[in-house]
């Protein structure tokens, strides 16, 4: 089983399923790699703010997809131990409280190995 496409499908779902896990898992996991880069660029902010700052970074995204991908994908991540659950505090979108997210030292890693690749 591929470790990228797991966090898209149960094992209890449809063949159909699985096989749409894997149509779409190039475009997730490059949403992965976007939202690893905003968290690094931008740490403990909470999902609904990386939404907006997704979109500033990446105005390529859809708006609308924008709102949907932070939670999506930081859920991924904090699976894959790219990311971490920090403090609590009032979301300055919502006034609401809400969870902030931090890169982990793996996460870090990942983005100075893909800078490194770039740069080569």
């Amino acid at each position: 089983m591929d470790l990228e496409a797991k966090f898209l499908r149960r094992n209890t779902d449809p063949i159909t399923s699985h096989q749409s896990a894997m149509d779409i898992l190039p475009k997730v996991t490059l949403l992965r790699k976007k939202v690893l880069q905003v968290v690094h660029e931008h740490p403990r902010r909470t999902a609904r703010e990386y939404a907006y700052l997704l979109h500033d970074m990446f105005p390529e995204i859809k708006l609308y997809d924008c709102f949907h991908t932070p939670n999506r994908r930081l859920s991924d991540l904090e699976r894959l131990g790219l990311v971490e659950k920090a403090e609590i505090r009032k979301c300055t979108d919502s006034q609401k409280n809400a969870t902030t997210w931090v890169i982990t030292e793996l996460g870090s890693d990942l983005i100075y190995e893909s800078m490194t690749d770039f740069m080569q």
